[in-house]
């Protein structure tokens, strides 16, 4: 579901610039990197952290890294680490105009504007990009369904009536809430809760919540489990093949251009449009990437400014609802459909 005017729908966590960038801990384009151990399969790095628990047993891996282009190590460390945003799954790349680099749990995105991170809502991506099917048929993932009660509603209702979509199964809203901000770690239900067969599920905007009929390996009968968004994105194709390939220490990843991905199917409304939030809860417009990111100018940074993941701002925290897809009216100049 898509917002008029093609409006994306973002959590904007306000992440103040660590005084350890202003004491030169960047990471250079070269220098001698710490030693590891032979069986370390994570270690420090300057300016960061490499990971190879992701890289498929091949020596090479991931780095998570603070430079002048991003500060997604900082991120990482001050969301819980890899507890609650898991292991990199990508090196960095461009992704709606913004550097991005895709975690097994959450998906960052760099807002240069505020200096910030942004997660991205991946399911609404993919459900854009045309995968709607493939979570179907391969990830057993409900397809997006409407909120009818939510019709002319305040924002703040809307989101209690999507979280009490999971009251219908007690196992899957408590693993929802155990989350310490659960609309920040996983969005609002983009679905209602759907009989997969071998378990229940529920689409969120950032995960899959899942409750199990039987035992399966990696759960009990009646257990809930989270099938991490950042995974399925990169097993959809969703991420560009060159950021998902392991790179080496000092390789943060290139950044390139998103991949092309085929358009949507022309379909009727999935959903009922979501009302817009107040102005007070609006996130700032997404600006036109530069060619040249901004550096840090740590001169004039004010310590007393610097913000905390999670530390509470002047301007409000805000996860934007998906926007609802829309039947294609005519164009009277070519005869066909006009786009969206």
């Amino acid at each position: 579901m898509r917002l008029p005017g093609r409006f994306r729908a973002w959590t904007v966590l306000r992440l103040g610039l660590g005084l350890g960038l202003c004491a030169g801990l960047l990471l250079p384009g070269s220098g001698v990197l710490p030693s590891a151990s032979a069986d370390a399969a994570d270690w420090d790095v300057p300016g960061g952290h490499f990971f190879t628990q992701t890289g498929g047993g091949t020596g090479k891996g991931y780095l998570v890294a603070d430079d002048g282009a991003a500060a997604f190590w900082s991120a990482f460390q001050s969301l819980g680490g890899v507890a609650v945003v898991g292991y990199p799954v990508s090196r960095r790349f461009m992704h709606g105009g913004f550097v991005t680099q895709a975690m097994q749990k959450a998906v960052f995105q760099w807002r240069p504007e505020s200096k910030s991170v942004a997660f991205v809502n991946v399911f609404d991506d993919l459900s854009a990009a045309g995968k709607d099917d493939f979570l179907l048929e391969v990830r057993s993932t409900p397809k997006p369904a409407p909120f009818p009660d939510e019709a002319g509603r305040p924002f703040g209702d809307v989101i209690k009536i999507r979280q009490s979509a999971l009251d219908v199964r007690p196992a899957m809203k408590a693993i929802y809430f155990v989350a310490g901000d659960p609309v920040l770690q996983y969005g609002l239900p983009t679905s209602q809760v759907a009989d997969m067969g071998s378990h229940f599920a529920i689409r969120l905007q950032r995960a899959v919540i899942q409750e199990w009929k039987q035992d399966v390996p990696w759960a009990r009968a009646g257990q809930a489990t989270v099938a991490n968004g950042g995974d399925i994105g990169k097993e959809a194709g969703l991420w560009p093949a060159a950021a998902v390939v392991p790179g080496d220490p000092t390789d943060a990843g290139p950044v390139v251009a998103q991949p092309t991905s085929p358009p949507p199917p022309a379909a009727t409304a999935t959903s009922t449009p979501l009302p817009k939030p107040p102005n007070d809860l609006a996130p700032t417009p997404t600006p036109k990437p530069s060619p040249t990111l901004p550096k840090f100018d740590c001169k004039n940074l004010n310590p007393e400014l610097l913000l905390a993941v999670g530390t509470p701002t002047t301007t409000p925290t805000t996860v934007r609802p998906p926007t609802p897809t829309r039947t294609p009216t005519p164009d009277p100049c070519s005869g066909g459909s006009a786009g969206r």
